[in-house]
């Protein structure tokens, strides 16, 4: 298919999970990238895959660093989300987007935690 589109890789795709066909999906996510991949493994309750492909990867952008603070955050380890984003700042020197503060002020909520909320605020 020459002239391919995010819609379209994302309907495929989502036809494939829902039928059992979970590494189908997850090869065409590859094909799309590991930031997509990682996304993709952790919103299908595979957060242990999704860290060992965001931990193999030789270099991180700020979309691989979204994916796995979002992706600790969807399976429940905010403890682990908010962790990442310290770590994606300090040693890689990465500045937060809005999809970032999104999912980490999500995670201060999961955590009930106001003085997070209020350091993220701060960030912000």
């Amino acid at each position: 298919m020459p002239d391919r589109n995010i819609v379209t890789w994302i309907g495929v795709i989502s036809a494939f999970i829902p039928n059992g066909r979970f590494e189908y999906g997850a090869e065409l996510f590859r094909a799309m990238g590991i930031a997509a991949l990682i996304d993709v493994y952790a919103k299908c309750g595979h957060a242990n895959s999704a860290s060992q492909h965001f931990n193999e990867l030789p270099w991180r952008n700020l979309v691989s660093w979204n994916a796995m603070i979002s992706g600790y955050n969807y399976n429940g380890n905010a403890q682990e989300s908010l962790e990442l984003f310290v770590d994606m700042q300090r040693s890689e020197n990465i500045r937060p987007d809005s999809f970032t503060i999104v999912a980490v002020l999500s995670s201060c909520s999961s955590l009930a935690s106001s003085r997070g909320g209020k350091e993220i605020h701060g960030c912000v």
